[in-house]
C-alpha cells in the first residue's frame, strides 16, 4: 500500500510565503493557505496570516535582503498595505499555521522556497519540525509541468503580478 497517491487522494492543501529575501532562510511576512479538492480543484478553508516586519527583525536567523526589501517598497500601495503591515508575531504565526496544518493531505508549495523557509521558521522559531508530512510534499511547478505547462491567461499573470500570498 502506498504512502501517497494523488490519485486516489481527495484533498490537499496548497501553501504560499512571501518574504525578505530569496533564500530559505528568509523572513516571512505572509503566509497563505488553502485546502482544495483534488477532483473539482475548489478551494476552501483558506489562511492568511501577516506577519509585522518588526517582530522579524527581533530573530537573527532570518535574512533579510535590502533589495528584496526595497522592492517590496516599490510595490502597489494595495500589495504594500496587504503585506507590509502585519501585525502578528512570527510565533503566534507559526503557531496557527501548525494549527491549520492536516497531516492526513499532501502540501503543495513551490518547492525551493516556501517549504525551506517555513521548515527553517519552526526549527528556529519554534525549535521543532515542521507540521506536515514530509512523504507528501508536492512541489508545484513540477505539477504543473506533468500536467501540461503553466497557465500563462490573463488571470494568472494578474495574480502574479499582486504577489500576495494566495
Amino acid at each position: 500500500m502506498a504512502i501517497f497517491d494523488l490519485a486516489t487522494e481527495k484533498y490537499s492543501q496548497m501553501v504560499d510565503i512571501e518574504s525578505t529575501s530569496l533564500l530559505s532562510t528568509c523572513g516571512i511576512i505572509q503566509i497563505g493557505a488553502c485546502r482544495y479538492n483534488v477532483a473539482t480543484k475548489k478551494t476552501f478553508d483558506h489562511l492568511s496570516l501577516t506577519i509585522d516586519l518588526n517582530d522579524l527583525y527581533k530573530w537573527e536567523c532570518f535574512v533579510h535582503d535590502p533589495e528584496t526589501l526595497n522592492w517590496w517598497k516599490n510595490q502597489s500601495l494595495e500589495v504594500q498595505k496587504a503585506v507590509l503591515t502585519g501585525k502578528m508575531s512570527i510565533a503566534s504565526a507559526l503557531i496557527e499555521f501548525e494549527n491549520w496544518i492536516d497531516r492526513r493531505y499532501s502540501i503543495c508549495a513551490y518547492g525551493y522556497l516556501d517549504l525551506p523557509s517555513l521548515q527553517h521558521a519552526f526549527k528556529n522559531v519554534l525549535g521543532h519540525k515542521e507540521p506536515w508530512n514530509y512523504k507528501k510534499v508536492l512541489d508545484l511547478r513540477t505539477i504543473l509541468l506533468l500536467g501540461g505547462g503553466y497557465d500563462a491567461d490573463a488571470k494568472s499573470l494578474e495574480r502574479e503580478n499582486k504577489h500576495i500570498a494566495l
